[in-house]
């Protein structure tokens, strides 16, 4: 055999088929059907598959350098620009040796804490029973309003619901274009309008902090701060917009799944809440307090291995290499896909229930460094993965505090799809305890 197992003639235009009405799931099955490492080839090039962590170790850790990220189409960099997430090579790891340091700020990170808790409970107030048909948007808009408090530092109520609402705006109108960009259709004259709109409020933005010369704990000071760094605006501002939006939709969607989860697992549902009760008394949670909820840190992990918040990514393989004995030509590209680990039962066992109590030590430590990689792995794993996790717990054990998540389809597998917001409605019902 020239090339691994995978599908062949009509087989490949099944399996893209396949892809386009079922997403990650038509991955599992791939898996499945063809091993670990499944190879789809289409004219002028090969996808592989990789399905075993240490084939993902050789592409994220091992020869890290010859497989590429891709840089984006030309919609997506309209709005993301040359952010450190699509550069390669010595020009990414520049902006990540600046980058690194900013995300692991301790003022900033001891600050969002008590930023995530109060809006959470701002919002958490005003719901006695949140209804199943609107929770998922007004969980993405709080996850939304968190990020960009975060990252810019604005005040809450109108100048975050404001700033918020030009995210959103931008971000709908680039995942609705049809055609190129450069069409004048109605919504890619809608997008640019957005993007401008936003750019001008980011750019006006930066230069009145630098003007102000003051720090704060949000991202956008902690940029500013360091004139030393070499970053021009435009590279704050598509660092900022880039994380800001990436962090919104990771953690909106991780949210609004952990609920689901917890919505249909009564067990987890109350452990939790006892957890906060016993830890907290009732008072808000602090970032100090988070090493006494061990418990949420479980639900979170167990969220993000069913739900990851990217279930797949690909790399561009520059040089020729070898992988499980198989040689992998220059230009072929490789697909890893955190979604299809994540339920392997290898690596998992029952794969596909929520079982928090399956992180102990002594589990993880067991497991291979690529089986769970809900952030990716490596030098490249995603700079915001520590932000997200907090916040997410925070988040989470604000909710519990004062309500408790119900299905309201409980005979409804929680697991048969990726959970996306384009879904319709989260089929859960948040009741006031």
């Amino acid at each position: 055999m020239q090339q691994p197992p995978g599908p062949r003639g009509l087989q490949v235009f099944a399996a893209l088929d396949d892809w386009r009405k079922n997403g990650l799931v038509a991955l599992e099955r791939l898996a499945q059907q063809y091993g670990d490492i499944p190879c789809v080839r289409f004219p002028g090039h090969r996808l592989y598959m990789l399905n075993h962590p240490d084939y993902i170790r050789r592409v994220l850790i091992e020869n890290r350098d010859n497989y590429l990220r891709s840089e984006g189409g030309r919609r997506d960099r309209r709005l993301f620009g040359d952010s450190m997430q699509v550069r390669n090579g010595e020009e990414a790891r520049r902006l990540r040796r600046i980058i690194g340091p900013i995300f692991q700020h301790s003022l900033m990170k001891r600050d969002f804490c008590n930023v995530v808790v109060d809006l959470t409970r701002s919002m958490v107030d005003r719901w006695t029973t949140f209804p199943s048909a609107a929770l998922m948007d007004e969980l993405m808009q709080g996850a939304l309003k968190a990020s960009v408090q975060i990252h810019f530092g604005t005040r809450p109520g109108a100048e975050t619901n404001e700033l918020a609402m030009l995210f959103r705006e931008a971000d709908e109108f680039r995942s609705q274009g049809a055609f190129p960009d450069w069409i004048p259709t109605a919504v890619n004259r809608k997008y640019r309008h957005a993007v401008d709109r936003l750019n001008r409020e980011v750019f006006a933005r930066i230069t009145e902090r630098r003007a102000l010369g003051t720090i704060g704990s949000d991202l956008l000071s902690v940029f500013v701060s360091q004139p030393d760094s070499g970053l021009t605006d435009v590279e704050i501002r598509d660092s900022l917009v880039s994380t800001t939006v990436a962090a919104a939709d990771g953690i909106g969607i991780a949210l609004n799944q952990t609920i689901r989860q917890i919505a249909s697992t009564p067990r987890v549902n109350d452990a939790l809440h006892d957890e906060a009760a016993k830890v907290l008394e009732g008072r808000p949670v602090r970032y100090d307090d988070l090493a006494s909820l061990p418990y949420s840190e479980k639900v979170v992990k167990e969220a993000l291995r069913l739900v990851p918040p990217s279930g797949a990514m690909v790399r561009l393989a520059a040089g020729e290499d070898e992988i499980a004995g198989w040689r992998i030509r220059p230009g072929s590209r490789l697909l890893i896909s955190s979604w299809v680990m994540h339920r392997d039962a290898r690596w998992f066992d029952e794969p596909y229930s929520f079982k928090p109590e399956r992180w102990t030590e002594e589990f993880e430590c067991s497991l291979p460094a690529c089986a769970y990689l809900p952030f990716g792995r490596g030098p490249r794993t995603c700079l915001g993965a520590t932000m997200a996790t907090l916040i997410l717990r925070l988040m989470l054990v604000t909710i519990a505090q004062s309500h408790r998540p119900r299905a309201t389809e409980p005979n409804q597998p929680v697991n048969i799809r990726p959970f996306s917001r384009n879904d319709d409605y989260l089929p859960v019902v948040l009741e006031a305890r």
